[in-house]
């Protein structure tokens, strides 16, 4: 019987996963000892496409709970991105193993999709008034942000995850070039400053976003805004240890960023609160794109930029390179990158560069700061949207005339 052909998955379904595998020519071949001792054949690599799933897992776990339920789901998606956090360190470092000093992610190349084959739910049906897939008139994009509070809440997916990739690029090196630790012991604390203290800020955060939602629409948002005022304290409190306080660093920005997960508890659920259902996926596309252009694409390449330029001021105040403006260090900088010379001795840097880094990453709880005041505004502008929402899904509940 011959070989049957070949389908790809198609189907609908609710989470997707990207299965990587190494290419043959990178591979051994299986049961094949690597250089490090560890068995590579047949090995396989999971990686979580967060900028592609992300809006298609929220919106469709909205569309699966009750307004006043959303969050729990919501929690565990993001419980699922700790998970992605904490672990990559480790799988970052299997990768090395095997392929030695290149970029771990050179020999990867992306697989077929392995999905759950659970059924699109139909939209609007757990709503309050059950309204389908009627939406307002218009294009989808416009109409998303005609909504107020969406312009604040992109604003703040923005500042958040530039802070959020600036902690996870940056603190592991802070801590080996200003707290002078090992680079083992670095990822540890940082595994736990950065990842397991943010299932704590998640539940706890989500509970009380909850507990108080039931009293004032606004309820999530407040939580929201009062978690990173409480977070932008311990931030700058973190970074002020001196050199080798290492346990009170960890303990102060440890503390900071899991009151900072509370972000993902209340930010998800109020999107659905103030978005139609057929527009939600649309809502969460804008609000992942705001997050991972601006934020993520800019939060380790801005926080580096600034390291840079303190690095070079430390060294120009003593003496060891010539005074050079922003522009013409941002200059230097892109000369690099094409493989030009900066024009000043790199290695002249380096006894500053701690010092450079140090400052740095004070931009982290500048921006927390910040994002509060946006959270603010946003819990101001959210009753007004969720009242006119709730309206017109009254007038176009499902069965009544339009």
């Amino acid at each position: 019987m011959g070989a049957q052909r070949h389908r790809p998955r198609t189907a609908r379904h609710g989470l997707h996963v990207a299965v990587c595998r190494v290419r043959p020519s990178a591979r051994p071949a299986v049961g094949q000892q690597a250089a490090s001792g560890h068995p590579v054949g047949g090995r396989v690599r999971l990686e979580r496409a967060d900028g592609s799933v992300g809006p298609r897992a929220q919106f469709r776990s909205a569309h699966r709970r009750a307004p006043r339920r959303r969050r729990r789901r919501s929690d565990l998606l993001a419980r699922l991105d700790v998970a992605h956090r904490r672990s990559l360190p480790d799988d970052l470092a299997r990768a090395r193993e095997v392929v030695g000093k290149r970029s771990p992610m050179s020999d990867v190349e992306a697989g077929e999709q392995v999905a759950s084959p659970t059924p699109t739910p139909r939209r609007g049906t757990k709503e309050e008034h059950e309204v389908g897939d009627r939406r307002r008139e218009g294009n989808p994009f416009l109409l998303v942000l005609s909504i107020p509070t969406m312009w604040w809440i992109i604003a703040s997916g923005a500042l958040h995850n530039f802070n959020m990739y600036a902690l996870g690029s940056f603190v592991a090196p802070f801590l080996v070039r200003f707290h002078k630790i090992n680079f083992l012991d670095a990822g540890w604390v940082a595994a736990a400053v950065y990842g397991f203290s943010g299932t704590i800020g998640l539940v706890v955060g989500g509970a009380l976003a909850d507990r108080l939602y039931r009293y004032r629409v606004d309820g999530r948002l407040i939580v929201g805004c009062g978690s990173i005022v409480l977070c932008a304290p311990l931030m700058y409190l973190g970074l002020t240890r001196p050199s080798g306080d290492v346990w009170g660093f960890a303990l102060l920005m440890g503390a900071g960023c899991g009151v900072m997960y509370a972000y993902y508890s209340v930010v998800y659920s109020t999107i659905h609160d103030v978005v139609e259902p057929a527009l939600r996926g649309t809502a969460m596309a804008l609000y992942f794109c705001a997050m991972y252009l601006l934020g993520a694409s800019l939060g380790p390449v801005g926080t580096g930029l600034v390291s840079d330029y303190f690095t070079f001021q430390r060294a120009t105040v003593a003496g060891t390179v010539q005074p050079l403006g922003f522009g013409a260090l941002i200059a230097a900088e892109l000369r690099s990158l094409l493989g030009e010379s900066k024009g000043f001795d790199v290695r002249a840097l380096e006894p500053f560069r701690a010092e450079g880094l140090h400052t740095a990453m004070f931009v982290v709880p500048i921006l927390a700061a910040i994002l509060a005041v946006v959270l603010f505004a946003a819990s101001r502008t959210v009753a007004k949207d969720v009242a006119n929402l709730r309206a017109w899904m009254q007038k176009q509940q499902v069965g009544s005339p339009k």
